[in-house]
């Protein structure tokens, strides 16, 4: 994609609330629309969440 002088050379990016408290669980919203969980407590969907996008980030 070609870029003119005067365009920005930041992107805005915006991140969504990935931690979901549904029917009192807690879940994480993957990349793909799904909600995974549910957890006990929301730490605990936090760390399974870097437990996950490590896993993403490894498999490539």
């Amino acid at each position: 994609m070609m870029q003119r002088k005067e365009d920005s050379l930041t992107r805005v990016q915006f991140r969504t609330h990935r931690v979901n408290y549904i029917n009192s669980q807690w879940y994480f919203l993957t990349r793909g629309g799904e909600n995974l969980g549910p957890f006990p407590t929301k730490e605990d969907a936090k760390k399974q969440l870097a437990n996950y996008l490590e896993k993403m980030k490894a498999e490539g």
